[in-house]
């Protein structure tokens, strides 16, 4: 299979991109940075905001899978209107490029943001999602764009609502488990916003894109939406002492207030995913931890940094 992605230099993205390249698809990798052109790597620099580049993007392709957002939470703060532009107006682009060329299979990654605070956990992909700031509307917008869209063309589309996703080659002082990375190889004091009782669902990067995966060759006609969580409850406290317990150092959280529209609590059904991909997440928050964290510190001197307590 021919497959775009969208945000392909990207966390998700690149290790989308890593694991269809391995099962032998054909891989377009797009981003708006500058990547490495490589024999191995068919790269295309471009922005959604410009219809000529979604064009190429789809161009010759059968699924895309579409990634590329503005989600950092001091960027979209700062930088609103700009970030609903290319997250709603990019995905407007691309789905309409898409169904031009003819793509048979559209995979859109969404945020489990969009359901801001949850009536109850675990959360299905039917509760009403309730954003409660501009990245989570921005997302419910391109899912909305998502069914006006796709009963217009002969395209199915998979909505796929990642939760807290971490592992090798993330971010670092990018989201709870980025923050810790960032204690651990820097030796600086641990701050995270909230408060020790705030739930979060950390999900694998292996487990995401295995459900990506599954999901661009299923049988799923229309609209589906999928979360992609590993449907573990993990308190700040708790996320904090197994960190403590894996990487051997003594770790103590400090919090602080978070910004406005922070959810307090997140959690995903994982049962309809199982249901029709069969999905069953791999890593328990202990193994994934521990597996993070022994890569991140293994390149403590490619980063330029190390562990000094």
């Amino acid at each position: 299979m021919r497959i775009s992605i969208t945000g392909g230099l990207g966390f998700i993205g690149s290790a989308l991109g890593s694991v269809l390249s391995e099962a032998g698809h054909d891989v377009r990798l797009v981003d708006i940075r500058e990547g490495a052109a490589t024999p191995e790597v068919n790269y295309l620099h471009g922005s959604l905001l410009n219809a000529e580049d979604c064009r190429a993007t789809c161009e010759g392709m059968d699924a895309v899978v579409h990634g590329a957002a503005i989600h950092q939470v001091n960027e979209v703060a700062k930088n609103p209107l700009s970030s609903i532009e290319l997250n709603v107006t990019g995905t407007l682009n691309l789905l309409r490029a898409a169904i031009t060329a003819g793509i048979r299979r559209f995979i859109f990654l969404s945020s489990a943001k969009v359901i801001g605070e949850s009536d109850g956990l675990p959360s299905a992909e039917t509760e009403l999602p309730q954003p409660l700031e501009t990245y989570a509307l921005s997302k419910l917008a391109g899912e909305h764009f998502c069914h006006i869209l796709q009963p217009q063309s002969a395209m199915d589309i998979v909505i796929v609502r990642p939760y807290s996703v971490y592992g090798p080659k993330q971010e670092i002082d990018t989201g709870y488990i980025g923050m810790i990375l960032s204690s651990l190889t820097t030796g600086e004091e641990l701050h995270l916003p909230g408060q020790p009782e705030f739930v979060r669902d950390f999900v694998h990067i292996d487990d995401v894109t295995s459900l990506c995966l599954a999901a661009l060759t299923a049988t799923l006609p229309g609209v589906t939406t999928l979360n992609a969580g590993s449907g573990q409850s993990t308190s700040l406290r708790e996320l904090v002492t197994v960190a403590s317990e894996v990487s051997g150092v003594e770790l103590e959280g400090r919090y602080f207030p978070p910004g406005p529209g922070t959810v307090e609590r997140m959690l995903a059904c994982t049962k309809y995913a199982e249901s029709v991909l069969g999905y069953r997440p791999m890593y328990s928050l202990r193994e994934g931890l521990t597996q993070t964290i022994e890569w991140f510190l293994q390149r403590g001197a490619e980063l330029g940094q190390g562990v000094n307590r």
